[in-house]
């Protein structure tokens, strides 16, 4: 199956762009490894994706300048995209910006409706900016509506800390660990074992229940 848009060697592909926006390749061997794999053409939006998806592994790199240079040539793509937008606000956080953050989030709020992913940016904003209330409402509403609360639940645990309510944020703490891959797989054998029948106390010890 070929889906239009993509390259036929998305993996191979999505690597060339991470060693060009790295600086470990030029924008002419860029385009001769694209030409080599067979892209087909791509729409702006798909373009922006792509920017998107390239930035999103360069900030687990720890490659905050280069991520903001691929959002950039997103947001000239598709300047509306809210995904962009929450993308743009999380590198202005990751290079200390919180006011600059603030500022993108401001405007994505007024475009779009709330969600889980703008309020836990603009709580890691405020925690940034010590203004611990508003940092603790907006993260309280980023946990409700959030599928996966786990950052929220962190930054949470951070103004619990700066209110001293250290039984408070140590639960929070234990919530963003909980709301990862990893907890869940810690906390799944003991959830499964608590579904687990008692045994009959009623019959003798080594005696088969009939």
């Amino acid at each position: 199956v070929r889906l239009t848009g993509m390259p036929t060697s998305y993996v191979r592909d999505l690597n060339s762009y991470l060693a060009f926006a790295a600086g470990k390749i030029t924008a002419d061997a860029l385009k001769q490894r694209l030409t080599n794999s067979g892209v087909v053409a791509d729409s702006a939006q798909q373009m922006a994706a792509r920017h998107l998806l390239v930035s999103q592994r360069l900030l687990e790199k720890g490659l905050v300048e280069q991520a903001w240079k691929e959002i950039g040539e997103a947001m000239k793509l598709e300047p509306k995209d809210p995904r962009l937008g929450q993308a743009m606000a999380r590198v202005l956080l990751m290079m200390d910006k919180p006011v600059e953050a603030l500022a993108v989030l401001d405007k994505l709020e007024l475009a779009t409706p709330a969600n889980g992913e703008t309020k836990t940016l603009r709580g890691r904003a405020m925690v940034a900016l010590k203004q611990w209330a508003d940092a603790k409402a907006a993260l309280d509403a980023a946990i409700r509506l959030n599928p996966n609360p786990a950052e929220a639940y962190y930054f949470l645990g951070q103004v619990y800390q700066q209110q001293k309510q250290p039984d408070k944020a140590a639960e929070a703490f234990r919530m963003a660990f909980e709301a990862t891959e990893a907890g869940r797989r810690v906390m799944a054998p003991t959830a499964s074992s608590a579904t687990q029948p008692m045994p009959d106390s009623s019959q003798p010890a080594g005696k088969p229940v009939q």
